[in-house]
């Protein structure tokens, strides 16, 4: 969802598009942080092997995110501008 959004706030101006990637990413972490408060006492899951893999999971997630950008082929000069 968050992909969408962003793309479609890119159109608009780069700005945008950062302020949207920055409200989508803390909504994220703020329906985790309510999700984890949901099951504090419970003994569903280990809360520990919980958090690391949640810190494991962002990593990944963040290191993909860093080689596919690295690996598109994108424009740093707008081409027929000059």
């Amino acid at each position: 969802i968050s992909t969408v959004v962003v793309g479609r706030a890119a159109r608009v101006s780069p700005q945008s598009m950062m302020i949207t990637a920055l409200v989508t990413y803390l909504v994220k972490i703020l329906i985790l942080a309510v999700v984890t408060a949901q099951f504090r006492d419970t003994t569903l899951f280990n809360p520990r092997a919980f958090g690391f893999t949640a810190i494991a999971c962002v990593l990944c997630w963040s290191g993909a995110q860093v080689r596919t950008w690295m690996k598109a082929k994108t424009f740093y000069v707008e081409p027929g501008k000059l």
